[in-house]
């Protein structure tokens, strides 16, 4: 490949007849051999050669499969044992490396988790040389709501379940102290922004389709899990839909656990749960927003009574910068 600016060059090459142009672009010029006539048939004669050497290849494979053909079913059987092996050991290899125990499987309508642990929240606070707070809860028929402070690890706590008892469904051991649960019919989570492009739904259209589909099922022994109900609405509607919701799973054979903000959903046979949060802190003291995760405790403590959802949001918003002049606004407007 030589360059066009190197014209004499290309008009040297150009004059060797043993040369031809292969292809030019706009920068350069390439040349390549000229074939002759001895060459072109030591082409040909090593194109028969493959051609012989495929049909030989090809009687070698039918010989080898006319003799193996016998003992098909024995090596099927070896490659699915092998398999199931390989799946075993996988198993084992994770277990260990989670720390994993072997859930209690239980009739019972229930999810009991003792000091749980999300493994792949895990792995990324260890890079950063952190480590997670256990989780530990005790779920049953009906509804569970978990309220807590912004940044409070709600999100995590749920998909933490999730994420457990899909392993519990898989044969897996869970990364835990304790587990017991019945099996799932069906794991139903709906967390996330899930607005839709292609359907036109907004927000809160696309999450109450998923809804709706969940409640179809219903009737079955689900596990039930969502992030922030009804969050893609105005929040007086946005509680009217999930105190609906709420009361109509209550009465299904389901184990829903629900995270929000709203305050009032927690009314009587439902049961509570409440980030500890940033209690007792004085916030003067914390000073930089990148230490709140060292002063957040993750813990979930069962709150009895309809108790008002924690509101740390302006204390959080003023750690992270936020201009004075609007949190003095938003206080008053709280205030009065």
């Amino acid at each position: 490949t030589i360059s066009r600016n190197q014209v004499d060059v290309i008009k040297k090459l150009l004059e060797y007849p043993q040369l031809q142009v292969s292809s030019e672009t706009y920068i350069n010029v390439t040349f390549k051999i000229r074939p002759d006539d001895k060459m072109i048939q030591l082409i040909e004669e090593i194109e028969d050669l493959k051609g012989k050497e495929a049909l030989e290849e090809m009687k070698v494979l039918e010989e080898l499969s006319k003799k193996l053909a016998d003992y098909a079913e024995a090596i099927l059987r070896n490659m699915d044992a092998i398999g199931h092996f390989d799946l075993l050991i996988s198993k084992a290899y994770l277990a260990m490396a989670m720390n994993g125990v072997k859930p209690i499987i239980t009739k019972d309508i229930c999810c009991i988790i003792k000091n749980g642990r999300h493994p792949v929240v895990e792995a990324t606070l260890k890079k950063k040389n952190k480590s997670f707070t256990p989780i530990s809860l005790n779920l049953e028929k009906g509804v569970t709501l978990i309220t807590g402070a912004n940044m409070g690890g709600k999100t995590v706590s749920l998909k933490m379940v999730g994420l457990l008892m899909a392993m519990v469904q898989y044969g897996l051991f869970v990364p835990a102290e304790y587990v017991k649960t019945s099996l799932w019919d069906f794991i139903f989570i709906s967390a996330g922004d899930e607005q839709s492009l292609d359907s036109g739904l907004s927000t809160f259209g696309a999450e109450m389709k998923s809804i709706k589909e969940m409640l179809d099922m219903s009737d079955q022994q689900g596990l039930i899990l969502i992030d922030e109900l009804a969050r893609g609405t105005n929040p007086r509607e946005g509680f009217a839909i999930s105190y609906g919701i709420i009361n109509y799973l209550m009465k299904k054979p389901c184990v829903t656990l629900i995270t929000t903000h709203f305050d009032g959903l927690a009314k009587e046979g439902v049961k509570h749960l409440q980030v500890k949060g940033l209690r007792s802190v004085d916030y003067d003291k914390i000073g930089n927003p990148d230490i709140i995760s060292e002063y957040m405790d993750y813990t979930l403590i069962e709150i009895k009574g309809n108790t008002d959802v924690p509101k740390d949001a302006i204390n959080i918003s003023r750690l992270i910068g936020v201009p004075e002049e609007i949190l003095r606004e938003a206080e008053y407007i709280l205030k009065n």
